[in-house]
């Protein structure tokens, strides 16, 4: 992925879609379908695009917007990482488990 300057998925359907995570880590633009969890990952225009699916003509032109201007590319692509850094780093993982191990103790 790092190799790359943009990651589309337009999916009809996708559970958590946690590959667009780690292509937002990679610094890429993202260009999705408003499906599941795409759409919880993806505010369009902020760090990303979405399309409706089965829509080659909004994907089309949502290709065509990220391939023509870059400094639109590289400002979607550095949302994308600065969400994804924050949202799902280690350091956030490792908090919330310790928090659901917390509130399942018994209490002594």
């Amino acid at each position: 992925m790092p190799f790359f300057d943009i990651f589309v998925l337009p999916s009809r359907a996708e559970a958590f879609g946690s590959v667009f995570a780690e292509a937002a880590l990679c610094w890429l633009a993202l260009v999705g379908t408003n499906v599941g969890g795409i759409a919880e990952q993806i505010t369009d225009g902020e760090n990303g695009l979405l399309v409706p699916p089965d829509d080659p003509d909004a994907l089309c032109e949502a290709l065509v917007k990220v391939v023509t201007d870059p400094a639109f590319r590289y400002n979607l692509a550095r949302s994308a990482w600065e969400r994804a850094k924050k949202e799902y780093s280690l350091q956030r993982v490792i908090n919330q488990l310790k928090q659901v191990y917390a509130e399942m103790k018994p209490d002594s």
